[in-house]
C-alpha cells in the first residue's frame, strides 16, 4: 500500500495512474474480504475467553467498580461479538438504535442501578466497558457527512477504516473522528494512577507512541507490555530501557496466553 501510494509522485501518464489506484481498491478489498472470511468462531473464543478474565480481574482484585477502556487498532467485530454473547455492557462511540451516530460524549455514560423515583440517591455501578476504535471498524460508514454505524454482516458496504500504509491518514472522512478519539485515548492516559496494558501490537504506530510518551512522564502512569516473539522482547526492552514505570514481560505471550491469564488469575492470597 504504501508504495502504490508514493508511486503517486512520479508517475506522469493517466494510464498507468488508474491501473495503480485499481491495484490499490484491489488490496483494499482484499483486506476487507480477508476480515470478513477469516475463522471468527476459533478467534471469538479466545476474545470470549478475554473478556471473561477482565470481568474475573474485577472479581479477584476488588475492581467492581472499575471501567475498563480497550484501545484496539483492529477493524473486525471481534470485541463487540464477544462481550454481546457474554453479555457485557459496552460503550463503542455510537447511539441510537435505527440510526447509530457517533458520539464521543457517550465514552462518559454511567449506568443507574436500582434507580426508583422515590428514593433521593441514585447508586451509580460503573460496570461497563469502553471500546475505542481508533482507526476504523468495518462497521463504520459515512452517511450525509455524519459518521454512523451498521451491521457488516447484513448489508454491503464500503467501512471507514483507516488503512495500514505510510498515507494511512490521508482519508479525511475519519479526520475528525480520529482526532477524538485520540484526544481520549491521551487523556484517558494521562489521569493519575492509569496502567496501559499491551497485547499484540509492535508499537509501531508512532501516533500512537507520542501519545504513550507523553503519559510515561507521569509517576503514577505505568505500563505493561506482552510480547508475543523473543524478537520483539529484545526490541521493546531497548526501546523502553530508560523508563522505570515500563515492565516487558520477559516471557512470550500471544494475546490468547494473556486471555487464559486473566481467566486463571487468583484472589484472596494473592497467588495467580
Amino acid at each position: 500500500m504504501s508504495v502504490l501510494e508514493g508511486v503517486d509522485l512520479y508517475i506522469v501518464d493517466d494510464d498507468f495512474k488508474k491501473e495503480v489506484e485499481e491495484q490499490r481498491i484491489l488490496i483494499r478489498t482484499l483486506i476487507r474480504k480477508r476480515l470478513k472470511s477469516s475463522d471468527i468462531d476459533t478467534v471469538l473464543d479466545t476474545y470470549i475467553a478475554f473478556y471473561n478474565g477482565l470481568k474475573n480481574l474485577k472479581e479477584v482484585n476488588g475492581l467492581k467498580n472499575q471501567i475498563f477502556n480497550i484501545f484496539t487498532t483492529n477493524y473486525d467485530m471481534m470485541n463487540e461479538i464477544a462481550m454481546e454473547t457474554q453479555n457485557i455492557h459496552y460503550y463503542s462511540g455510537f447511539e441510537g438504535i435505527v440510526n447509530r451516530k457517533f458520539n464521543l460524549a457517550y465514552y462518559n455514560y454511567d449506568f443507574v442501578d436500582n434507580f426508583q423515583v422515590n428514593q433521593a440517591t441514585i447508586k451509580v455501578t460503573p460496570n461497563h466497558m469502553n471500546l475505542f476504535k481508533v482507526h476504523g471498524s468495518l462497521s463504520w460508514f459515512m452517511k450525509d457527512g455524519e459518521l454512523v454505524e451498521r451491521n457488516p454482516y447484513e448489508q454491503e458496504f464500503l467501512p471507514e477504516i483507516i488503512y495500514p500504509s505510510v498515507d494511512k491518514f490521508s482519508n479525511t472522512n475519519l479526520i475528525i473522528s480520529y482526532s477524538a478519539l485520540m484526544r481520549e485515548l491521551s487523556n484517558r492516559l494521562c489521569r493519575e494512577k492509569t496502567t496501559l496494558f499491551v497485547s499484540g501490537m509492535s508499537m509501531g504506530d508512532e501516533h500512537i507512541n507520542k501519545i504513550i510518551e507523553n503519559a510515561l512522564t507521569i509517576n503514577t502512569f505505568h505500563m505493561v507490555l506482552f510480547c508475543a516473539t523473543e524478537g520483539e522482547i529484545k526490541k521493546l526492552k531497548e526501546k523502553y530501557y530508560a523508563y522505570k514505570n515500563v515492565i516487558v514481560v520477559n516471557n512470550t505471550y500471544k494475546f490468547s496466553d494473556v486471555a487464559d491469564l486473566l481467566l486463571n488469575l487468583q484472589g484472596g492470597d494473592g497467588d495467580a
